[in-house]
This record gives C-alpha cells, sequence and structure tokens, in this order.
C-alpha cells in the first residue's frame, strides 16, 4: 500500500499557495498604496498580518491534503508543503527578501508545523477513535450470535446486529514495541464502536464479518505492512 499520495501533496500545496495569494496580493496592494512602496516593504505589521494568512492557508492545505491522502493522513500533509517551502528557499537565495529575511526564516520553520496542523485536525474530526483513551483495562469481551454480536464486560454489555453496520475501516496503532490491530464499526445510529485485537474473541468476531462481509477477506494484506504505519483502510462500505 502507498504511503505518499501525490494527488493529496500536489492539491494541498497549490491550495495553500493560491489562495494565499489571493488574499495577500489585495491586502499588499492596498498597504502600499497607503504607505509608499518602501514604507510597506519593510513594514513588520505588514509581514505579520501575511505570515498570519499563510498559517492558516497552510493549514487548510494540510487539512485538505490528509482529505484526499485518507491513509498516512499526517505525512501526507506535511509532504504538501513542498511547494511553499520551496518558493519561501528561491525568495531567500534569491535575496528577494530584502531586509524581512528573518520572516521567511521563521515561515521556513513554521510552515510544515501548519501543515501538520491542519492533518492532525482532519484526523481528529474524521478519525476521533485514533484519539480515544486506553482502556487497556477494560477489554469486553466479543462473542459472535447467529445475528451479530455481543460486547460483554462485568460493568456492561451491547448487541450488535449485522445489518446495524453501515461501514468496517481496519488500522493499526503504533505501541512503539509492536502494532495494536483495530476495527472501527460504523452504526446506522450515526455512532461507532472500536474492536481490538486484544480483546477476547477477536479473532472469532473477524473471521464472522468476513463471512457477512466478504469485502473485509484479505485485510491483512492491506492493513499489517508497512509496520508501525496506521494504514487505515475501509474495507466495506455500505449503500
Amino acid at each position: 500500500m502507498a504511503a505518499v499520495f501525490p494527488k493529496a501533496i500536489i492539491v494541498g500545496g497549490v491550495t495553500d499557495v493560491v489562495l494565499s495569494m489571493l488574499l495577500g496580493i489585495p491586502l499588499s496592494k492596498y498597504i502600499v498604496s497607503s504607505l509608499g512602496l518602501a514604507a510597506a516593504h519593510a513594514s513588520a505589521g505588514l509581514s505579520l498580518v501575511q505570515f498570519t494568512i499563510g498559517f492558516f492557508c497552510s493549514v487548510l492545505g494540510g487539512y485538505i491534503a490528509a482529505t484526499i491522502a485518507k491513509r498516512n493522513e499526517l505525512l501526507n500533509g506535511v509532504l504538501a508543503s513542498w511547494l511553499c517551502l520551496g518558493l519561501g528557499i528561491y525568495s531567500i537565495v534569491s535575496g528577494g527578501v530584502g531586509a524581512l529575511r528573518w520572516w521567511y526564516l521563521l515561515e521556513f520553520v513554521t510552515t510544515p508545523l501548519s501543515y501538520l496542523a491542519g492533518a492532525y485536525l482532519w484526523l481528529r474530526r474524521n478519525r476521533p477513535f485514533l484519539f480515544a483513551p486506553d482502556r487497556s483495562r477494560n477489554r469486553p469481551a466479543l462473542r459472535v450470535t447467529s445475528s451479530g454480536f455481543v460486547s460483554e464486560n462485568a460493568s456492561a454489555s451491547y448487541a450488535i446486529d449485522w445489518t446495524d453496520i453501515v461501514e468496517i475501516c481496519a488500522f493499526k496503532i503504533d505501541l512503539f514495541a509492536v502494532d495494536e490491530v483495530r476495527f472501527s464499526l460504523s452504526l446506522r445510529d450515526g455512532t461507532a464502536i472500536e474492536l481490538r485485537e486484544e480483546q477476547p474473541g477477536f479473532r472469532a468476531l473477524v473471521a464472522a464479518l468476513t463471512a457477512r462481509f466478504p469485502a473485509v477477506a484479505g485485510w491483512e494484506d492491506k492493513v499489517m505492512q508497512p509496520p508501525f504505519a496506521t494504514n487505515m483502510t475501509v474495507l466495506y462500505r455500505g449503500t
């Protein structure tokens, strides 16, 4: 499975630069007409405003890159900063930044972080289960039934019918020394549940899911490699 998605990287980077220009050029023209070219070129205030515009456009670029990639979102989000960084390096090397070189150096450092923040926001919005607290001490047992499965522990239990499931995703969590496989099931009522391979009955449930939803078959080839990568994969999506 590819880790880098060129379309995501290109679209995210171009979106940032184009939007920054659309927002920044009219502002620059207004400042120049008000202060004069020399004063505007040396204006720290103008540079701060442009930096702020660039920051939020870069965050949007990282968000868009993650939206398109949908796998290895953080990596693709950071790589989408290629165009903005390239233009910044060119401006510094060519000497076109004048006395405000330090602003460009600051942008050079913060741009990848801005893209990373955008990709992170996408993950928080679309993969909230990745940030759920680790309940390693509370791993309910999973039991397959004729119509679905049941999750049971000492304090609570719930039953899920096969017909309740509208989407099945598989991914991994990097636990530093090992990876942990997890399945996320989106339900018809808009909620989602997460299943972990450490839960008793997980393998039997995955086998039952594969029998009920044939698209799940072969999930190991899509998720297990490369190691320590999330490899978020949509295995099944209902109509």
